[in-house]
């Protein structure tokens, strides 16, 4: 937890979801952006574009999707480090197991809000646990699998 603690400055969740808007750090989002067809990498724009770029001096930004519970800690220290050794643009977390994209994402801020995609060349990953929590069919293939992981 020493490098969370030493490079994450303040967290924020963006939000449309009521009772959560009362929590500190909580950022309304735009309807519009509330779809859940609305590509991430929108909403990071949205966010870097209104609350980041040339407030504060941020260089880089770790985004973390609610929709995988099983990316602990450890793997967010896992990601940062690896970001920080490399010459990546961006940095994206797989699921090990199927290789689908699944839910942790660090950017750098200046690449980010110079171009509107989150691919390029310099994009390295890291492989993380479990899948993304979607739809009830994600929601039962993963408690399939972690009752799976409880029960041996």
């Amino acid at each position: 937890m020493d490098v969370l603690k030493q490079c994450v400055r303040d967290v924020v969740h963006l939000t449309d979801i009521e009772d959560f808007l009362k929590e500190e750090g909580s950022i309304e989002r735009p309807e519009h952006l509330n779809d859940g067809h609305v590509p991430l990498q929108d909403v990071v724009l949205w966010y870097l574009r209104n609350y980041v770029d040339g407030v504060k001096d941020y260089n880089t930004v770790v985004l973390l999707m609610p929709t995988n519970p099983w990316i602990t800690p450890h793997d967010v220290e896992k990601a940062i480090l690896t970001y920080s050794m490399s010459k990546f643009n961006v940095l994206r977390s797989y699921n090990a197991n199927t290789g689908e994209e699944n839910g942790l994402y660090i950017l750098d801020i200046d690449y980010a809000l110079s171009n509107d995609y989150s691919y390029d060349v310099y994009t390295g990953a890291v492989f993380c646990p479990g899948i993304e929590i979607h739809t009830k069919k994600d929601y039962n293939i993963a408690k399939e699998s972690l009752e799976d992981i409880i029960d041996s």
